[in-house]
């Protein structure tokens, strides 16, 4: 059986648009994995999954030492690497342009976050 993440990724981006959610954020290696067929245990590194609704483009963040596996393995195109040095959140401030007015999370303890709490974490 063949498993489809394109699908998955584009029922996913199509809820958070029935929801008016701007911008959606995976973080849970498993949740990446289901949605765009990237596995990897980042450890304490910076991986995610950003759904951007406002311009309907969606971008891997992932360790830098993933960058080839990620390439050839996930159904998302646009993928952005992390070295250990660099600072991931200002990076994800870069390429979330626009005014976001929504956020979400994939994580179980948070679900959509004013965009106001959101810029406490991306200043």
């Amino acid at each position: 059986m063949t498993i489809d993440h394109q699908t998955r990724l584009s029922k996913l981006q199509e809820h958070l648009r029935q929801q008016n959610i701007d911008i959606g954020m995976i973080t849970t290696p498993a949740n990446v994995f289901y949605y765009t067929g990237f596995h990897s245990d980042p450890h304490e590194r910076f991986m995610a999954l950003i759904i951007d609704n406002q311009n309907g483009e969606t971008t891997l963040f992932v360790p830098a030492l993933d960058k080839e596996i990620a390439e050839d393995a996930s159904a998302v195109k646009n993928i952005v690497t992390v070295s250990d040095e660099e600072d991931p959140y200002a990076k994800l401030k870069q390429k979330i342009t626009g005014k976001v007015s929504l956020f979400c999370t994939g994580n179980e303890n948070s679900k959509h976050v004013p965009a106001s709490a959101v810029a406490i974490i991306l200043p």
